[in-house]
């Protein structure tokens, strides 16, 4: 008995030295390594990877600097969103000032709300008024990007405008573009001449009346000057005048829209409707998985040259055609007047100019941009991607917001009250009732 005594009393020490030990060691690792698990639908706290590649393009510390009082359900917030950040760059420093402490301060860096942050980064400095990834990665990328890039939209001859709301215009996409550190304007040739020193892209889209000729000679002049340019054309009034520079640039546009009546997803009453799941091999559709819409693409033909490299950038399926009848609802394919699949309908050209990068896109579709489809499947990410490429920051990917889901259940308001009905009144009555028949049972015992 007393060896059995002891060997218990031996194996009861050596267990809560072996207790003892295990808890040290598990407090040191989870000290040293520090792991979450995000089990909400999308991913909401999760850095998407983007963002992390973002963040290893950051060669320098970050400072942020977070005005916000002392409530601390605001610095919480800011802390833990932060955080995400830090955990895959430890050279993000965090600290917080009360803003009502320092009212001159505020006021002179232009402090509009509580939990405002400023991120400081080489000498530059951007503010964040949404505490969500979306807005601090956007202004991450814009303190990476090497210079304000300035992008010119021509106007005055019907183009699409860049700061409309109709389906047609692109306001939504110089929203974005703005976003994204670009500075955007409209330039009208007849009040302001052009100037490629002092603009990095010029875009002309989808003009419906002839440019004169004294625009066109600035345009022509541009090009010849190593200026980068976004053109996008539509078949039924292609040039517009500027005839002289696609002859230059041997371009071409194909007459008759692009149809595709064997598309799984539209079929042959939207076979106008193009979607593209693969893309050539480009920088601009590197890594690029997202589905894209072009509701009325037109094809384009770029002759080989010894100044030029030229890349097809968007190409439809072999089974594609390029329709010269109308109606396009419901095309039949004919061999005569029909030009076959498969068929390019943007092309990328690029030469060295006077030791810089200077690049083109030629484009057979600007409604993909415009403001009815440019949220629709990977466009607006496309279009951002082509604008990074002419500008030669390439490198700098699209950030994809992450929506909350809608977790609400509406009801009709009779199954609401069914509901009501059963929670509030039916279920508790039959546990009293089961109550009473368990006490009742027990008294008979």
């Amino acid at each position: 008995m007393k060896m059995t005594a002891r060997t218990l009393r031996i194996q009861s020490i050596f267990f809560i030295l072996l207790l003892t030990v295990l808890f040290i060691v598990s407090a040191h690792l989870s000290m040293k390594h520090r792991q979450q698990w995000d089990v909400t639908h999308n991913q909401r706290y999760t850095l998407s990877e983007v963002s992390i590649k973002l963040l290893s393009q950051l060669e320098e510390p970050l400072e942020i600097t977070a005005y916000a009082s002392n409530d601390d359900s605001i610095r919480d917030a800011i802390s833990n969103m932060m955080t995400r950040y830090q955990r895959y760059k430890k050279n993000i420093h965090l600290r917080f000032i009360d803003p009502y402490t320092v009212p001159t301060q505020t006021r002179a860096l232009g402090i509009q709300i509580n939990g405002e942050l400023v991120i400081h980064y080489q000498q530059r400095a951007e503010h964040v008024r949404r505490l969500t990834e979306e807005s601090i990665s956007y202004a991450l990328q814009r303190l990476i990007r090497s210079r304000v890039h300035k992008v010119y939209f021509l106007t005055g001859h019907g183009e699409r405008a860049i700061e409309g709301e109709a389906n047609h215009d692109m306001g939504l996409w110089g929203e974005a573009l703005t976003q994204r550190g670009f500075t955007v304007q409209t330039l009208d040739l007849i009040k302001q001449k052009l100037n490629p020193k002092n603009i990095d892209t010029l875009v002309i889209a989808t003009p419906l009346v002839e440019l004169l000729p004294e625009e066109v000679l600035q345009i022509h002049a541009y090009v010849n000057q190593g200026g980068n340019l976004l053109w996008m054309v539509d078949a039924k009034k292609p040039l517009q005048g500027l005839a002289p520079l696609a002859n230059q640039l041997g371009f071409s546009v194909n007459s008759g829209m692009i149809v595709d009546t064997k598309n799984p997803q539209f079929g042959q009453q939207q076979a106008s409707m193009l979607s593209l799941t693969d893309y050539p091999e480009h920088p601009i559709t590197k890594d690029f998985s997202y589905v894209t819409l072009f509701p009325q693409a037109y094809s384009l033909n770029v002759l080989p040259s010894k100044e030029w490299s030229v890349l097809p950038l968007l190409m439809t399926a072999e089974h594609a055609w390029s329709e010269t009848s109308e109606p396009y609802n419901q095309p039949v394919f004919d061999e005569i007047e029909d030009i076959a699949g498969a068929l390019i309908f943007a092309y990328s050209l690029q030469r060295d100019y006077q030791g810089k990068q200077q690049r083109l896109i030629l484009l057979g579709d600007g409604d993909f941009i415009s403001n009815t489809f440019l949220h629709n499947g990977g466009n607006l990410d496309l279009a951002l991607n082509m604008m990074n490429w002419l500008v030669e920051e390439e490198h700098l990917l699209n950030i994809p917001a992450k929506p909350a889901h809608d977790r609400q259940l509406q009801l009709p308001p009779f199954i609401s009250g069914l509901v009501g009905a059963v929670y509030l009144i039916i279920l508790p009555f039959i546990f009293i009732l089961i109550a009473i028949l368990v006490w009742a049972r027990r008294r008979k015992v």
